[in-house]
């Protein structure tokens, strides 16, 4: 019996631990708050945040916290937030703190209502530094700011605009967020909408001369409004594809980007045609290992064969055979000598596979294979001359080069005899 009133006394001293811990979280949680939408209001262009360690911020013993006051919790919160030429640091000791008290604030901000509206995007906007993948937060937040734009397209406009702003500080701490990759496609699509309505009312028949002189400004002003928001886009995801390899997401929305560019007017096209084929070589110079980088080129290349051919208007098709035939062969260059410079890394090899079939079957079949097997045929022999002085290390990077060139030489003959078959 008496074990047994020891063992109670030890819990309930626990219980009452824990209660008063959770206490002094929630006190400290709401000054953290409040000094992370402080340097928020001071400094609206926070462009990264980051981590800072240091030791607890919640004394060890209770009975200190019982006497803690309201003072000491705002001084530890100061120094839990640091903000310095457009740079957020949160400690992260104090994470657990905000996102408790960040929560608890969009709880009771459920609801419709301007005011509530306001408080959740702040409540939200702490939440997610911490949490980037809370789709209930993300979809609070589309709820405010389709009220906040009331139905008008240049007013939903500028609401996503500053949404872009802040999905892209969220993704300086978590670049591979499903969620908030996806939030930014939804808000780059409410930006984008003002360009598509200035466009419709260009089109629109009924519009009067002067109307239509202004439509026709206004739509200009819009499409270079549009362009500029693309180009912001590709730049995030240039960043957050470098600093984070096989960023499936950040590719995926690179690609989005690509095909809005690929669709748009002949100017853009060219944009598409000359950039980003030229900053996709670039990279793959430099992540020749990175496969998501290599499937993304491959896409564009596709896109570009596609958008030359609708730039032409259709024709007899010569002219888009023409034009392919030359990005093509680019790339077939292209790939020969990163198989050269860089040996031993298989994506290089899929791309080369993905290269050979596109000639084939955009171009003459045998013509193509035959250009290969001699590509391929000098590229043997310089692995063959440089196999004799090597490196321990380089010595298994042709070992794996020759792998996978075994590999692909099987495939090439699939190719080269369905090619006969079909003619």
């Amino acid at each position: 019996m008496a074990f047994n009133g020891v063992l109670h006394s030890v819990k309930k001293d626990s219980k009452l631990k824990g209660a008063l811990f959770a206490a002094a979280s929630d006190a400290l949680g709401v000054e953290v708050l409040t000094c992370v939408d402080a340097a928020f209001a001071e400094d609206p262009a926070i462009d990264e945040v980051g981590l800072v360690f240091g030791p607890p911020l919640v004394a060890e013993n209770p009975a200190e916290e019982l006497e803690a006051t309201a003072t000491r919790h705002r001084a530890i919160a100061r120094a839990s937030v640091v903000l310095h030429e457009h740079k957020l640091g949160l400690a992260f000791a104090a994470l657990p703190a905000l996102y408790s008290a960040a929560r608890s604030a969009f709880r009771r901000n459920l609801c419709a209502g301007a005011e509530a509206d306001a408080v959740a995007l702040r409540a939200t906007r702490s939440m997610l530094l911490v949490n980037a993948d809370c789709y209930v937060a993300w979809a609070r937040r589309k709820r405010a700011l389709l009220a906040e734009g009331g139905g008008d397209a240049s007013n939903t406009a500028a609401a996503a605009e500053r949404e872009l702003d802040f999905t892209t500080l969220v993704l300086t701490q978590h670049p591979k967020s499903m969620e908030t990759w996806a939030h930014r496609e939804w808000a780059l699509q409410r930006a984008l909408s003002e360009s598509a309505e200035s466009a419709r009312r260009a089109l629109d028949p009924s519009s009067s001369d002067d109307s239509s002189s202004r439509s026709s400004s206004s739509t200009t002003a819009t499409a270079r409004r549009a362009l500029r928001l693309l180009q912001r886009e590709l730049r995030v995801c240039a960043k957050a594809c470098t600093d984070y390899p096989r960023n499936y997401y950040a590719w995926t929305h690179r690609l989005r980007v690509c095909r809005r560019l690929a669709h748009g007017a002949h100017k853009l096209v060219a944009h598409l045609t000359s950039n980003e084929l030229a900053w996709s070589e670039h990279w793959l110079r430099s992540h020749v290992s990175d496969h998501a980088g290599v499937t993304h080129r491959q896409s564009v290349v596709r896109l570009c064969c596609a958008a030359a051919r609708r730039a032409r208007g259709g024709g007899d098709g010569s002219n888009d055979k023409t034009a392919a035939a030359r990005l093509l062969a680019r790339e077939r260059r292209v790939t020969l000598e990163l198989l050269g410079a860089y040996p031993g890394h298989e994506a290089m090899w899929e791309h080369r596979r993905f290269v050979i079939a596109a000639i084939v079957e955009r171009c003459d079949g045998a013509v193509a294979i035959a250009a290969a097997v001699a590509e391929d045929a000098a590229l043997d022999g310089a692995m063959a001359e440089r196999a004799t002085d090597l490196m321990p290390s380089e010595r298994r990077a042709q070992r794996v080069q020759r792998q996978h060139a075994a590999s692909y030489r099987l495939w090439r003959a699939a190719l080269e005899r369905r090619a006969r078959e079909r003619t």
